[in-house]
């Protein structure tokens, strides 16, 4: 075997294991308040429904999500505290640059072109009816809050004041409309030319624990926590993009204005992250081996990389097939594997059955 191809082989496997982990964790003894359905590996108290709009032109993305959220700790909250991650690059103030600033990396940020930043806006807020609930506009109650470090120029955290508390195992809707822009790659999401990746990219809520919401501020050196549900997402791109993401495509519809509309749908996961582009070529594989579940790959590939779907395709089956053996079946029955654009910085990183690999010269 080439030592080329170790890079793509542990790229792989580490993404793997920590999408299999993070599920398998999730399907450990479920909280209190927990939908009753054998096939859910978890509490799915945290539900998304999102639609998105992609303008390649302008680097813009605009979006409108229902959050349904069902409380399943044993306290009430009147609050609703969201990660804004992008506004992490709105301005060189940011805890995230701050931090990024004291670990040596400080001089990128002061070259970085206006147009290069990033935000995310929420434009309205609103409490839609039902489930106990009357219909109310959450806008004016929104704040920012740096639970941190009280920094006031950081605006990664949005809280949104109810009108009535959310007792223990009860649900509510929550419907906003916001709009971000992209940045130039940073922190492996944004756009490289017509290439472009996105990884917590909308409003997600925090985790309501016993002792309260935990919603950090975005710092340089975090991970990420938030609750499992089901996501249904739309996005609309131009006609010539092709799309994957988290999950599986259940639809695809041509509209008149030349754009098209993916619907992707997913169980059991806490993120969900997408990649879109007119270079990519699409090419699919089935993971089959006796004493393990099949596995559906679609990898998307970079034409100047197409000698090397075999090589992606080994990779993966290699850490299905290992891991598989060692600790457990991958949860899910498909994967999509992404071939980032060079010098796009979002190689080698994982989310919920969706993970970048990286080939950038061989």
């Amino acid at each position: 075997m080439s030592r080329f191809t170790h890079p793509l082989r542990w790229a792989a496997f580490w993404a793997l294991i920590w999408v299999v982990a993070t599920a398998a964790l999730a399907a450990q003894d479920e909280p209190a308040g927990t939908v009753g359905d054998p096939t859910a590996l978890s509490p799915r108290n945290a539900n998304y429904e999102v639609e998105v709009t992609l303008d390649p032109e302008t680097k813009m993305l605009d979006g409108r999500q229902t959050l349904t959220w069902r409380n399943i700790q044993e306290q009430p909250t009147d609050e609703l505290w969201f990660h804004l991650y992008w506004n992490a690059w709105k301005n060189n103030r940011s805890t995230w640059i701050l931090e990024a600033r004291r670990r040596g990396r400080g001089d990128r940020f002061e070259k970085v072109a206006r147009d290069d930043w990033s935000y995310l806006e929420v434009r309205s807020a609103r409490l839609l009816p039902g489930m106990g609930y009357a219909e109310a506009d959450l806008t004016s109650s929104m704040r920012f809050e740096s639970p941190d470090d009280g920094n006031p120029d950081d605006r990664t955290v949005l809280v949104v004041r109810l009108p009535a508390p959310v007792g223990p195992g009860e649900t509510v809707k929550v419907e906003m409309a916001w709009k971000a822009k992209i940045p130039r790659t940073f922190s492996r999401t944004g756009f490289r030319g017509n290439y472009f990746f996105f990884a917590h990219w909308f409003p997600k809520l925090g985790v309501f624990e016993e002792q309260g919401w935990s919603c950090h501020q975005f710092h340089a050196h975090t991970e990420f926590y938030s609750d499992y549900g089901v996501y249904d997402v739309k996005m609309t791109v131009p006609g010539n993009f092709v799309l994957g993401a988290t999950g599986k495509q259940v639809d695809r519809k041509e509209n008149a204005d030349g754009t098209v509309t993916y619907t992707y749908h997913q169980d059991d996961v806490h993120a969900f992250s997408w990649a879109t582009s007119p270079d990519f070529l699409l090419k699919e594989k089935r993971f089959e081996e006796p004493g393990l579940p099949p596995v559906d790959m679609l990898l998307m590939i970079q034409p100047e990389h197409l000698d090397q779907v075999d090589r992606h395709f080994k990779a993966t089956e290699a850490c299905l097939l290992n891991y598989g053996k060692w600790f457990g079946a991958y949860p899910y029955d498909h994967l999509t594997i992404v071939d980032p654009a060079y010098g796009s910085g979002s190689g080698g990183m994982e989310y919920p059955t969706f993970f970048t690999c990286g080939s950038s010269y061989f």
